[in-house]
């Protein structure tokens, strides 16, 4: 029987990605099913002895980045996404989740502040005929970690477990 938990979860993050580029929100129901299925990974992945180190991890994500959702640093979607995508890392992946949602959300930061990368958007899609797509950036500014956040998680899941 094949597994289909990997496609299930990179499904629901690549939901997550969707809309946060769409609305800049993630989407409740999405964090909610990424906790409903951790306790089948660690079923999946025999995985029972170090369940505390995972909600450690998970916990201590959350606890690290709710600070900056109270200063209005973070949204609490992106601080949700990663606490729980930490849980499921634990101490495997965590480190390579960590890591690798870094270097992607600093890359895309540095994307979309850099000037003129708004026109630039702009004009490619309109040559493309698609400039209905701007209602995807809210705000010129406004930055969707949730995408590489998401795209770090199943990376580093991918690669620790499933791989």
């Amino acid at each position: 029987m094949p597994n289909i938990l990997p496609v299930t979860v990179l499904a629901i993050l690549a939901t997550v990605s969707f809309y946060d580029l769409k609305d800049r929100r993630i989407p409740n129901l999405c964090l909610l099913a990424l906790l409903v299925l951790f306790p089948v990974f660690i079923w999946q992945t025999a995985n029972w002895e170090n369940i505390g180190l995972h909600l450690l991890w998970g916990g201590g994500a959350f606890a690290a980045l709710f600070p900056f959702f109270v200063l209005g640093g973070m949204g609490g979607g992106d601080v949700k996404l990663i606490a729980v995508l930490a849980l499921w890392a634990g101490p495997k992946a965590g480190a390579d989740f960590l890591l690798i949602t870094a270097l992607l959300g600093g890359g895309l930061s540095l994307i979309v502040l850099m000037p003129g990368v708004q026109n630039l958007v702009e004009r490619v899609l309109a040559q493309g005929g698609m400039i209905h797509l701007m209602r995807c950036y809210p705000t010129p500014r406004s930055i969707p970690y949730g995408v590489p956040v998401a795209m770090g998680g199943g990376l580093a899941l991918y690669q620790a477990w499933w791989q």
